[in-house]
């Protein structure tokens, strides 16, 4: 079954032009997660599948600064600082390679929070089935 998302993205301000565009992705696979991690906690783990060659977007929120690794806690593939309320975000239609964000396949996240607030993380990605 497929489903559509929306997406959008947008810029305004004083002294530019105001672009914002939305763009549908039909996904045969949308995947979300809404996890809480606790202060202090390290590491905390969450199972996924991201297989790059079908990853047509993904969003990581979290409402706290956090650490997230990728695939291995001890020896990551990659490691990305969030910055609360200014999610990572990636789309296929961005033009960026997905390889300048992951450099294989992910199916862990690990999150450490030390910001001394609980975090709330949400996680979205659509899939295409056939790529």
């Amino acid at each position: 079954m497929s489903y559509t998302i929306t997406t959008s993205v947008g810029v305004s301000g004083s002294g530019v032009p105001t672009v914002s565009k939305t763009k549908s992705h039909t996904v045969e696979n949308p995947q979300s997660f809404e996890v809480s991690v606790g202060i202090g906690v390290t590491d905390m783990l969450v199972n996924l599948a991201i297989d790059i060659s079908q990853l047509l977007f993904l969003l990581i929120h979290t409402d706290q600064d956090l650490s997230m690794e990728t695939n291995n806690s001890a020896a990551p593939q990659e490691t990305f600082a969030l910055d609360a309320n200014n999610p990572l975000y990636w789309s296929k239609d961005a033009g960026v390679a997905v390889g300048s964000l992951f450099a294989g396949d992910v199916t862990k996240l690990y999150f450490t929070n030390a910001s001394g607030v609980a975090a709330n993380v949400v996680i979205i990605l659509g899939l295409d089935a056939t790529p």
